[in-house]
């Protein structure tokens, strides 16, 4: 069970809460250049459901540069992963814009990933990142980069008439 608060965050109940750890960071880059990483043990995903990451978020009018991904751990019953985008209200943006059906996951290593449709696009609204995969993985990790581009906020522009 789940519910958006007044300022648009989801909060987690029980069980659910625990599926929604997050262990992914964010690095700055040079200027407005960010590079999100994040770690995802597919043994806890189920199959054709995204998996959230409340907390590795991209703000309004985020330029998509590049996106990465490899293998960590062999995985065992997921045929390819995906990686997307959802909203904050938790409605899809594009479960597979970022990362579309990375495959040969029962090898390690970096791999060749399809670049979805959000790849060289900037993204008007903010969001969330989401994994789904194809088929119930019962074992393996994969690490999945995404680096984006933010623009800085332009100043207000105050006019004190002449």
């Amino acid at each position: 069970m789940s519910w958006l608060n007044k300022d648009g965050l989801r909060v987690y109940f029980g069980a659910e809460a625990v599926q929604y750890r997050d262990p992914r960071g964010e690095a700055q880059g040079a200027g407005a250049t960010r590079t999100i990483d994040i770690i995802v043990d597919l043994a806890k995903t189920t199959a054709a459901v995204p998996y959230v990451f409340d907390n590795a978020i991209f703000p309004a009018n985020s330029y998509i540069q590049s996106v990465a991904g490899s293998v960590l751990v062999a995985v065992a019953g997921a045929t390819t992963v995906d990686l997307g985008t959802q909203y904050y209200d938790g409605t899809e943006y594009d479960y597979n814009g970022l990362i579309n059906a990375m495959g040969s996951l029962t090898t390690t290593g970096e791999k060749t990933a399809t670049a979805g449709a959000q790849v060289g696009t900037t993204l008007a609204s903010p969001g969330r990142l989401t994994v789904t995969t194809a088929g119930q993985a019962t074992a393996g990790k994969v690490s999945l980069r995404v680096q984006l581009f933010v623009p800085a906020a332009a100043p207000a522009v105050v006019w004190h008439g002449a």
